[in-house]
């Protein structure tokens, strides 16, 4: 991004500042050092060039400077840009020494500032391949990125190290017998940019999509900027909760809509989205809820398919304590998850779509071989 320096002494007449430059040009050696985590391993850049003494965008500060000219206006103001392709916060300087090719000789100004860099997205990606188990951990990775899709890999090293809430929004199956479950699991510590989960676990039968966020509510070291993303691509914030996310033209996208680690998502949107509890129902109560996208004409969710984790099969005796031969024996089957909750989404009725339920085949597990066992499947 842009930013400037001014040239300043004190006034000839008071002790107001006035230009110390007007309408010149002048080389200015510019210098880093890192204050939020305190080493790294790349330079920022002022004017293209990286401030190490090799010059090397590869190459960490080294307090060894480069020289960048600039042209100060009539204000003793001049712009340049400035780059740090990690994230953290780190102090830019400046120093001017004057000689006699600019007629100051001995002439020695200094200054800086310090300026923080934030991730711009976060990536998932390694994520187990379906079939998961319900309430079974699979794993994924998450990696904080820069506006180049680079690894930041100081993000995490920090003091008071940052982290991430991770969620789950649920995409398949929709209407109104289907059932979100709960979510769990974390994403371990990062390092070099990058951090693994393996006890990520949803209770329900479908699928969906891993959505993540930096936890630290002013944004990363407190600088307002927060950085999404989802398992499904590259998150994009269009909105805040009651106002609209305006979809680019030609864009079918996934939208989500929540915070933290609560979301709830839609599929195939186009056009302008209303990012409120009226569209999306009220996924986090109490709390500023925000709307993210994904261009993407998928529709199913990308992590899945999540299938029961196992049946339960409960008989009972037709006649109290006994049935008698070749009379119908009541018969429950219940897909369950890992912690034998009912998978409530396993449904092949009309309240959910689509149908994640399959057609049941029981069988005579203990028999001697003998006689026929008979009405023993159970239709998706």
């Amino acid at each position: 991004q842009a930013f400037t320096v001014q040239a300043v002494r004190k006034s000839d007449n008071g002790l107001a500042c006035t230009p110390a430059f007007a309408n010149v040009t002048r080389s200015v050696t510019f210098r880093c050092s890192y204050d939020n985590p305190s080493s790294g391993s790349l330079p920022a850049r002022v004017g293209g060039s990286a401030l190490n003494a090799s010059g090397s965008a590869a190459a960490a500060c080294d307090g060894g400077g480069r020289a960048v000219s600039l042209a100060f206006n009539a204000s003793g103001v001049a712009s340049t840009s400035l780059q740090y392709a990690d994230a953290g916060q780190l102090t830019l300087s400046a120093t001017y020494t004057g000689g006699a090719a600019t007629s100051d000789t001995g002439l020695v100004m200094s200054g800086s500032d310090s300026f923080i860099a934030a991730p711009e997205r976060f990536t998932l990606g390694s994520v187990t391949a379906g079939p998961i188990r319900a309430g079974s951990s699979f794993s994924a990775t998450v990696t904080a990125r820069n506006a180049n899709g680079a690894a930041t890999p100081n993000f995490g090293r920090e003091t008071g190290a940052e982290t991430l809430y991770v969620g789950w929004a649920r995409l398949q199956p929709t209407g109104g017998g289907a059932a979100d479950g709960s979510f769990s699991g974390s994403f371990g510590s990062f390092a070099n940019g990058s951090a693994s989960a393996t006890n990520l676990a949803w209770t329900e039968v479908g699928r969906g999509d891993l959505v993540v966020r930096s936890t630290n509510a002013g944004g990363y070291l407190g600088s307002g900027l927060l950085a999404y993303g989802t398992s499904a691509g590259n998150a994009i914030t269009c909105a805040n909760e009651n106002s609209t996310c305006a979809l680019p033209a030609g864009t079918t996208a996934t939208v989500y809509y929540g915070e933290r680690g609560t979301w709830v998502a839609k599929a195939g949107q186009t056009g302008n989205v209303a990012c409120n509890n009226a569209n999306f129902g009220d996924p986090l109560v109490g709390v500023p809820k925000t709307c993210l996208y994904v261009a993407t004409s998928a529709t199913n969710g990308s992590v899945g398919d999540v299938i029961p984790h196992r049946f339960s099969v409960a008989a009972s005796h037709a006649c109290g304590a006994f049935s008698y031969a070749g009379q119908p024996i009541p018969t429950t089957v219940t897909a369950l998850n890992a912690a034998g909750g009912t998978t409530v989404n396993f449904n092949g009725t009309a309240t959910t779509t689509p149908t994640f339920a399959q057609a049941v085949t029981l069988t005579d597990a203990g028999g001697l071989g003998l006689g026929t066992l008979s009405g023993a499947s159970i239709a998706a």
